[in-house]
């Protein structure tokens, strides 16, 4: 995607698709402070030709007003709403949605960023699913399909979803996804799903929102790993190092040599979510997984984020958790 590479930063890529931000409603998930999406809103609050509107969406407002704050000063033109959501909470979703609607008659872009990683303890969301599937996949899922009346009444609107190569860590679990009740849970393989399903989700999404004839185009991304982002306070270091040394180990059984990705910083992190929200060179690539501001070949995913028979499967269930039908 032009020039860029893992070191650009969300306000180079704003600045370079500045006529993409002009006059547009972003609504934005897990934008507290610090998080990779509350860089993306700073980011899209400098550009030369701003947003109409920016609409975080959280779990705790004390969080997210230092957020509000500095939008606006760098822009005290942009209006910016906060709306309280708690995605492991279909009920806090269904709230979510309608408020967003009563703000707003249109959405350019939606990001969904928010997610937890690695939760040492199984737990379940409020609806009785695993945590990390519910916060990261489920209310997710919920909240897209309850806003797609307004990302309809854009132009060309752009769903944004966060993953991570997490998700190469397990297939999605049809037949387990709630690991016994939690007696066979596995922290990384519970994230491993959350992140797949992201990414099967936002696969189907295109090829539905495609067949219905919509304007609606939709991205997942790796934003890279950023440990200042606060994505793994559930995550010591200790626990981190025995995962990269049990990653390594299971390459080195398929014979090939595993290395680390280097790490990013909140504002080059972003910059990959920003690409796939605004890069005019996306067009007619809906569908696809964006890792250091450039779409990855399909050559080079996991099988079973491939298989459409597989995304369909999830999405299927999915409605079925939520209790809605959706494209």
């Amino acid at each position: 995607m032009q020039n860029f590479t893992r070191e650009t930063t969300g306000l180079e890529v704003v600045k370079a698709f500045q006529e993409q931000v002009t006059g547009s409603t972003f609504v934005i998930t897990g934008p507290s402070k610090d998080s990779l999406a509350a860089e993306a809103a700073y980011c899209l609050a400098q550009s030369p030709s701003p947003p109409a509107h920016i609409i975080l969406l959280g779990r705790s407002e004390i969080k997210i007003q230092p957020v509000i704050d500095r939008i606006s000063e760098l822009n005290s033109s942009i209006k910016t709403s906060y709306i309280k959501l708690d995605l492991s909470d279909n009920k806090s979703v269904r709230t979510c949605a309608e408020q967003v609607q009563a703000v707003t008659s249109k959405i350019d872009v939606l990001i969904n960023s928010a997610g937890i990683m690695a939760l040492e303890e199984y737990s379940v969301s409020t609806d009785g699913y695993e945590m990390q599937l519910a916060a990261c996949h489920i209310g997710h899922f919920l909240l897209t399909g309850l806003l797609l009346p307004q990302l309809q009444a854009a132009k060309a609107a752009r769903v944004v979803t966060l993953t991570s190569m997490g998700y190469e860590a397990s297939d999605f679990r049809f037949e387990d996804f709630n690991f016994n009740s939690g007696k066979t849970y596995d922290r990384w393989a519970a994230y491993g799903q959350a992140k797949a399903a992201n990414f099967m989700f936002t696969t189907e999404l295109a090829r539905r929102a495609a067949a219905k004839g919509t304007a609606i185009s939709a991205f997942v991304v790796h934003p890279g790993v950023v440990l200042s982002s606060g994505i793994m306070k559930a995550v010591s270091m200790e626990h981190l190092m025995k995962a990269l040394e049990d990653t390594k180990a299971a390459y080195a059984a398929q014979g090939v040599e595993y290395v680390p990705e280097q790490l990013k910083t909140v504002e080059q992190g972003c910059s990959t979510m920003l690409v796939a929200a605004l890069a005019s060179g996306l067009d007619g690539k809906s569908g696809s997984f964006l890792k250091d501001c450039q779409v990855v070949g399909a050559e080079q995913l996991k099988p079973w984020v491939k298989d459409q028979e597989k995304a369909n499967k999830l999405w299927e269930l999915s409605s079925g958790w939520v209790g809605e039908k959706f494209l």
